[in-house]
């Protein structure tokens, strides 16, 4: 195994069933990620009962935080051709299409289709690394809580340099591992869950993969979320009961946005250098 964040070599085990790169402190799961099927991990059941609840009803979560996100791209890129890796159903797209010529990648062709019928999106539901694009064509790229997934996070970072523009602005989010809400809970931390998530950046690392794939760090910040009141019981004891679980999700107040920052998610805005 190579880090994909600095290319060294030496690992060691972390938190039993992760490896940790000795060099830049990388985390990654202990998996042959050559094996995994993107296909099939990110069918239409991820967002359904499986990840999420049911993305589609937590719709007007996802907005708040993509309002949120798109504003904070707006300081550094206002408009131009802007292009989406891992947009799911479109909620952000066709929110940002207001400032930008979008298009969007996304593997799970249900929620590619979605996209299509509903917002009339430009959303392709193919591998963002077998697509045809020109180089130097785009103003921005974003992946939203995406780079965790990716098997081959490095090989998404080198393509994306090239189809951005010079100057051009990339803006993600995902998890530090260095949090402290993440060095407490330990393996218990709510985003450590392979195979969905195999890389795990600290800002460290992070910023050290950018750097070596050509961008320049231009803002890393930790800004809080909403979350449904469905979402943040999933998984908890009510979950677990059947028939209380019935009533909690029928209720009126199940989809209600909840405000919350535990200071363990990145959002990190970076530019082609």
């Amino acid at each position: 195994m190579i880090c994909v964040c600095c290319g060294s070599k030496d690992f060691k085990v972390h938190l039993s069933d992760l490896l940790s790169c000795s060099s830049c402190g990388h985390i990654t799961a202990n998996l042959d990620l050559s094996l995994l099927n993107s296909k099939d991990i990110y069918s239409i059941n991820y967002f359904q009962e499986g990840e999420y609840l049911d993305y589609f009803r937590d719709r007007s979560c996802f907005e708040k935080n993509f309002q949120k996100r798109l504003n904070s791209l707006l300081k550094y890129q206002a408009t131009g051709n802007l292009l989406e890796i891992g947009s799911a159903s479109g909620f952000f797209l066709n929110m940002a299409s207001r400032h930008f010529n979008t298009v969007g990648y996304e593997i799970c062709e249900d929620m590619a289709a979605y996209a299509r019928m509903n917002f009339r999106l430009d959303v392709k539901s193919i591998d963002f690394l077998n697509s045809d694009i020109l180089e130097n064509t785009y103003d921005a790229v974003v992946m939203w809580d995406v780079i965790e997934h990716l098997a081959r996070p490095d090989d998404f970072l080198k393509k994306t340099y090239s189809v951005l523009k010079q100057k051009g602005v990339l803006a993600l989010t995902t998890g530090d591992i260095s949090s402290f809400m993440a060095k407490v809970q330990g393996r218990q931390w709510r985003l450590i869950h392979p195979p969905t998530h195999v890389h795990y950046f600290t800002r460290s690392s992070m910023i050290t993969f950018l750097k070596q794939h050509g961008f320049e760090v231009l803002s890393i910040q930790y800004p809080g979320y909403f979350r449904s009141v469905r979402q943040m019981l999933q998984g908890s004891v009510i979950n677990q009961n059947q028939k209380i679980w019935n009533f909690v999700d029928k209720s009126r107040w199940a989809g209600t946005p909840i405000y919350l920052n535990l200071f363990d998610i990145m959002q990190v805005i970076a530019r082609r250098v």
